[in-house]
């Protein structure tokens, strides 16, 4: 219901309004009229509207034409079944690696597995008189000592103190002395099984001291004590030294990618990367091509070079990026298994030797005039006596020694 409400103007005396408004009653059903058969097809009723389309079939419509499709047709794969045999053909992995397959590739991994196993077992054997032998026999007593608690612990039945301890503090009598009891037991047995481990093997070193050869006294000596030295290492510093540096190398993923581009500011929760190609291996390290988010490009990535590679967990100098020519918001990241300036570069065969005699400077400044210095200083010091000319620079400077005895 609509209500309007009009004001009488000045003047006009009261009781002289008249109505704007009137109450419809609106109904809770909609009422189908039937078809009037008297009213002729075509004619419009009140309260309905006609509108024109336009149609092809019409000979008026001339020019006009329904509009192309904005998206492209979508593919369906695979069309034929030749590419389909084909692309199952590039997906297939080969049965064998291509350096078992050929016979250059089987000679270089031989070369290389020969080389590299004989300098760890040259490495090691430099070291174990040297190095692993104090080592070892440094950790001895203390690897005894260790072995000899752990026996006395395990005879005494150390791991049920505990429980002895908690019952006497709850005051529970009952489970105290049913704890006592079962102590008792294993003391009793354990204490038995030692006692003649002991004997046995004490009887089995007199034999070996005795009749044993020296090689097998030896060796039992050595195995003994190495047992124990490895038994007593410190646990953060092992006995046995590494023949190579293991640099610190990880499996790189989507949610690692992914975690950088957020930590950076490219990404929101919005808008995402995408991978337009799969993560693999390149060379020493990682290739990554992803779709930066609409309105971010290569430029903004550089920008934001230091983060993403904390955001991977990585230095700086192990990250790096291309620009793809295809789209402005792709990039290309390579990520450096180790640190390119981490690695010692090799020195240039014949560096720091000289070929012969050198007898000019090869700094592109001249070498400043001693002689002239002093002379403008007004040094007492008497001229040498005249003799031969000698050969001079062009900046009046006599040569240093070398090319007056080569020149």
């Amino acid at each position: 219901m609509t209500e309007t409400t009009t004001f009488t103007p000045a003047g006009d005396p009261e009781g002289t309004e008249q109505p704007t408004a009137a109450i419809v009653p609106f109904p809770l059903k909609k009422k189908t009229e039937p078809a009037d058969p008297a009213t002729p097809a075509g004619v419009v009723k009140p309260g309905e509207w006609e509108a024109e389309l336009p149609d092809t079939d019409d000979p008026e419509a001339e020019g006009l034409s329904e509009g192309a499709p904005v998206d492209p047709p979508r593919e369906v794969y695979p069309p034929s079944v030749a590419e389909w045999m084909e692309a199952k053909d590039k997906a297939r992995m080969p049965v064998l690696p291509d350096w078992v397959k050929l016979p250059d590739q089987r000679t270089a991994v031989r070369k290389w597995a020969v080389r590299h196993y004989s300098a760890v077992a040259g490495y090691h054997a430099v070291r174990l008189p040297l190095v692993y032998t104090p080592k070892i026999c440094a950790y001895s007593p203390r690897g005894a000592w260790r072995w000899s608690t752990v026996i006395g612990r395990w005879v005494f039945d150390a791991e049920g103190k505990a429980l002895r301890l908690a019952s006497v503090a709850n005051e529970d009598a009952a489970e105290y002395l049913k704890l006592s009891r079962q102590r008792n037991d294993r003391v009793r047995l354990r204490g038995i099984v030692a006692t003649i481990a002991g004997f046995v093997g004490l009887a089995a070193a007199l034999t070996l001291y005795v009749m044993a050869p020296s090689w097998l006294l030896m060796l039992a000596v050595a195995t003994l004590t190495t047992t124990l030295g490895v038994a007593g290492a410190p646990a953060d510093r092992p006995l046995i030294d590494m023949a190579k540096v293991t640099f610190r190398k990880r499996k790189l993923s989507s949610d690692i990618v992914i975690r950088a581009h957020e930590v950076a500011g490219l990404t929101s929760k919005d808008q995402t990367i995408a991978f337009p190609r799969p993560i693999g291996r390149d060379g020493d390290g990682w290739r990554v091509v992803v779709d930066l988010p609409y309105g971010k490009t290569f430029e903004d990535a550089m920008k934001t070079h230091a983060r993403l590679a904390s955001g991977m967990d990585i230095a700086p100098t192990q990250l790096f990026l291309d620009k793809d020519e295809t789209s402005g918001r792709r990039v290309s990241y390579w990520i450096a298994d180790r640190d390119p300036l981490a690695v010692p570069g090799r020195r240039r065969p014949g560096a720091g030797r000289q070929a012969g005699p050198r007898p000019f400077r090869t700094t592109p400044w001249p070498r400043p005039c001693r002689a002239r210095s002093r002379r403008r200083q007004g040094s007492s010091r008497t001229s040498p006596a005249p003799g031969p000319r000698r050969p001079r620079r062009r900046t009046g400077c006599p040569l240093p020694h070398a090319a007056r005895r080569h020149g």
